[in-house]
């Protein structure tokens, strides 16, 4: 289950991407930014895409590892609360968009069950 979870995970990781890829586009297109503005959603949208490619890529093709190490439930513990922290700064700067926020939360919870504890089986 967590390692389905974890493939969802990916997919959606994987579309953020390409949401930020098109961003990548767009920041020429509007007049409201600046050059120095410009420059720093540059910046800001490569580093965020990067993140996120990494994300989906342990999403992906580490998933044993996320579920059965110590580190990999690290990981997994930051990617959620990467997105528990990206939707807390949405609200404060732009108010509540209920899709864009329930997009960050489900994200988050997909990697929170990783967190919890499997049962073992007793023989």
């Amino acid at each position: 289950m967590k390692s389905t979870f974890l493939i969802i995970g990916g997919v959606m990781q994987l579309l953020l991407v390409f949401l930020h890829i098109s961003i990548f586009f767009s920041i020429p297109q509007n007049p409201d930014l600046n050059a120095n503005a410009k420059e720093s959603a540059y910046i800001f949208n490569a580093c965020v895409t990067i993140t996120v490619m990494f994300f989906a890529y342990v999403s992906f093709f580490k998933r044993q590892e996320l579920i059965n190490s110590n580190i990999g439930r690290i990981v997994a513990f930051f990617i959620a609360l990467y997105y528990i922290t990206r939707g807390l700064v949405e609200v404060i700067l732009r108010g509540i968009n209920p899709l864009s926020l329930s997009v960050l939360i489900a994200i988050a919870v997909l990697y929170m069950v990783v967190l919890i504890p499997s049962k073992k089986k007793q023989v």
